[in-house]
């Protein structure tokens, strides 16, 4: 992969209400389905709008910021020394379903 392969760019997905919006910069590592560069830069967009949250726009997209929420709760769970939380015992047995947390 040379360096005229490499996609990156910066995006600003959110509404600037108070202030500047600051610019986000994104890069692809690697790329073995050869997507178009504005197909990826459309993509990411419209990520940054499916986070059920709020209402707008947000910096990063959705599926990165439920990550980032998630690592926290763990994180935050297990650095009280608390054991990792397990869902109720109905859920494993009665109900086949996805445990939400």
């Amino acid at each position: 992969m040379g360096e005229d392969d490499t996609n990156d760019f910066y995006l600003i997905s959110q509404k600037s209400t108070q202030g500047i919006a600051t610019p986000i910069y994104y890069f692809t590592a690697y790329d073995d389905k050869g997507i178009l560069a504005s197909q990826v830069q459309l993509l990411i967009y419209k990520l940054c709008y499916l986070y059920y949250n709020f209402v707008g726009g947000i910096k990063v997209p959705a599926p990165c910021q439920y990550a980032h929420k998630l690592a926290y709760l763990i994180g935050d769970k297990l650095s009280v020394g608390n054991d990792i939380p397990e869902p109720d015992s109905r859920f494993n047995e009665k109900i086949k379903s996805l445990y939400y947390l």
